[in-house]
């Protein structure tokens, strides 16, 4: 699935583009209990610059805050 403008809950506001997950954030989410293992090819993370949310590409209420250890995803 390509990038896609979808609702972010921790932005709200206006849609938010959401890309595919790094190799280290796909490695957290696997860890995760409450992410299916079948489901993981559907996460994708929020590229607004404060934002740490990762949510199920079509079910937004499916999703997670990246912890702070990886530092801030959409900074350089």
């Amino acid at each position: 699935m390509a990038p896609a403008d979808k609702y972010c809950r921790n932005c709200k506001g206006p849609m938010r583009l959401f890309v595919e997950l790094s190799p280290a954030e796909r490695a957290l989410a696997a860890e995760r209990d409450d992410v299916d293992p079948g489901t993981l090819d559907g996460y994708r993370r929020c590229s607004t610059d404060s934002c740490r949310r990762v949510q199920l590409y079509f079910n937004k209420s499916k999703g997670f805050n990246l912890p702070e250890r990886l530092g801030w995803p959409n900074r350089e």
